[in-house]
């Protein structure tokens, strides 16, 4: 395995799923991709960084219309103002 930056910690697909399911998806991109550094031929490691990637953008996504929703209600609450 290849040592990783930062506390001397070992880049394994291991550690990556760790800091995922502990909420720091940027936090196990980056431990992939250090891993994939050292290994480019592992292709499963590969494919889980593509699925990390793609839940994160997903998961912003969610959060933006969220906020867009949120924001629409604002305007909603104003325009009732309005009209009383």
């Amino acid at each position: 395995m290849k040592e990783g930056k930062g506390g001397g910690q070992l880049a394994s697909p291991t550690l990556a799923e760790l800091y995922f399911k502990q909420g720091q998806p940027y936090r196990a991109i980056q431990v992939l991709n250090e891993f994939l550094a050292g290994h480019p031929e592992n292709e499963k490691a590969r494919r889980r960084l593509a699925e990390m990637e793609k839940e994160l953008f997903r998961g912003a996504e969610e959060q933006e219309r969220k906020e867009k929703i949120q924001a629409l209600k604002q305007i909603l609450a104003m325009i009732g103002k309005e009209r009383a």
